[in-house]
């Protein structure tokens, strides 16, 4: 299940922008959260299950979108040019010539927590880490 996403030097995103599914959880909002259809525990995480996207024209809805569909192409096809080409531009304005960066927080099945980090250099992998959190529980007094 996807946490998080983040993406850094993406199309207009030249500063990392996250997409957190995440729900902060308090006294005032537990019972609300941990009745709630829409939302799924793993661990010690209140996740959405649901999200939606909204904001003007030109804020980086589609560009984000298609953030997480390049970094889904480019773990399936060997040669991401002839398929997605288009879907991977640096941003042309600060960042023509550094590196973009995409990072994912997942669980896996077991409910293990993974985090995934690709960083680009002209449309090829520089470097790539699949890692396994150690997740820490709060423990309440």
């Amino acid at each position: 299940m996807l946490v998080s996403f983040s993406a850094k030097n993406y199309k207009s995103f030249y500063d990392e922008v996250t997409l957190d599914m995440r729900i902060e959880v308090n006294d005032s909002n537990r019972e609300e959260v941990e009745n709630n259809p829409f939302v799924y525990k793993i661990n010690d995480d209140y996740i959405s299950k649901l999200c939606i996207l909204y904001g003007h024209n030109g804020s980086g809805k589609s560009n984000l979108l298609n953030a997480i569909m390049y970094l889904f192409a480019i773990n399936i096809y060997e040669d991401i040019e002839d398929y997605y080409k288009e879907l991977f531009i640096p941003n042309m304005i600060y960042g023509k010539y550094e590196d973009t960066k995409f990072t994912l927080e997942f669980y896996n099945y077991k409910n293990e927590l993974y985090q995934y980090i690709i960083i680009l250099d002209n449309k090829k992998i520089k470097y790539e880490l699949l890692k396994k959190m150690k997740i820490q529980f709060l423990k309440e007094n």
